[in-house]
């Protein structure tokens, strides 16, 4: 199901597969909350990954502080089973791993949709402040436009809007043409899938 929403989805920016959460009332917290996850079966020690956290309370003032904790977190539970160090690559990671704080409960989950869900693989250039393609296809849907009738975009701009009706009514997966994924250094991951 999840590969299938990957590929479908018109409308989400990513999908993301709960991990767990912890109570976070101190960094230590939440450097043993994001330890107590079992990382060597989410994603092999010679990936790459990346962290990003969000939110901020009374322990936590700074995002790149507990992204930091995270990491170390991740890094010391291969290191602790004599597994090499995963290496963080913040620009094309194998795994991505977002984290967020709010008030003293931490969320954490795998990014598997990699780059976000707008990026649908089909456009080199865009033109001066194109609209989302997830943005397009909820307006095209919204808007009440049937395929098989006429559509008019008078702002076309590079014809987001035009384009995503286009795959609607070819029922094309809007996921169909994305070079790379999220899910692919996951480490269960069924590339028979």
């Amino acid at each position: 199901l999840v590969y299938q929403s990957l590929m479908w989805s018109r409308l989400a920016s990513r999908i993301m597969l709960p991990l767990g959460e912890c109570k976070v009332y101190s960094d230590l917290d939440l450097y043993l909350g994001v330890q107590a996850i079992n990382w060597t079966e989410m994603f092999n020690p010679g990936a790459t990954f990346a962290v990003h956290f969000s939110g901020l309370n009374d322990t936590i003032r700074n995002s790149q502080y507990g992204a930091m904790k995270v990491k170390d977190a991740i890094v010391d539970a291969f290191t602790r089973k004599n597994l090499p160090r995963p290496n963080v690559d913040r620009d094309a990671p194998d795994i991505r791993v977002n984290v967020w704080l709010h008030k003293e409960t931490a969320s954490i989950a795998l990014d598997l949709s990699g780059d976000g869900l707008h990026l649908r693989g089909y456009r080199d250039r865009a033109g001066i402040a194109p609209i989302k393609e997830t943005l397009a296809a909820a307006i095209v849907m919204r808007s009440g436009w049937q395929p098989g009738t006429p559509l008019l975009d008078p702002m076309c701009g590079s014809g987001t809007l035009l384009i995503e009706a286009a795959m609607l009514a070819t029922d094309r997966a809007p996921g169909l043409h994305r070079g790379r994924w999220g899910f692919s250094g996951w480490a269960q991951h069924d590339e028979a899938i």
